[in-house]
């Protein structure tokens, strides 16, 4: 019984850093525009040396779903809208040019990313942070393998 409160304090701190780990879930964060960060990414100048939007047969630029990217999603690349597709979708039609995207929370307000294109062999990572102009890409590395 002398050890009740103890307890008690002790499921107050586990429930206090359960939520703290939620909240810190891109996903669950409402005032973060995903199509805006997808758009701001698909964007930088780095990356369209291996997008190839002059080939047709890589059009419409196609990416990987994930908890990030969802099917109602909307990003436009080379007039096109980007589609979104799922493992099952690649495998089923044999596509090897899509496009594989994380996004993580690193802190409040501060996105790492990580983008690879498989058939250039294109890797592109680094972070997305506010500006007063709203985000910003800051691009840590890139390269082929």
């Amino acid at each position: 019984m002398r050890n009740l409160p103890y307890l008690y304090i002790l499921l107050l701190i586990l429930i206090g850093c359960k939520e703290n780990s939620s909240n810190n879930n891109v996903n669950n964060q409402q005032d973060i525009d995903h199509a805006e960060i997808v758009q701001l990414i698909l964007n930088a100048p780095i990356l369209q040396q291996w997008l190839h939007g002059e080939v047709p047969e890589r059009l419409p630029l196609k990416i990987l779903k994930s908890s990030f990217i969802n099917d109602s999603l909307t990003v436009y690349k080379f007039g096109y809208t980007v589609r979104i597709v799922d493992s099952t979708t690649i495998a089923r039609e044999e596509i090897k040019d899509a496009i594989i995207l994380k996004i993580n929370r690193l802190e409040k307000d501060t996105l790492n990313f990580s983008i690879y294109h498989q058939i250039e062999g294109a890797h592109v990572w680094g972070r997305v942070i506010p500006s007063k102009q709203g985000w910003m890409l800051e691009v840590v590395g890139a390269g082929e393998e």
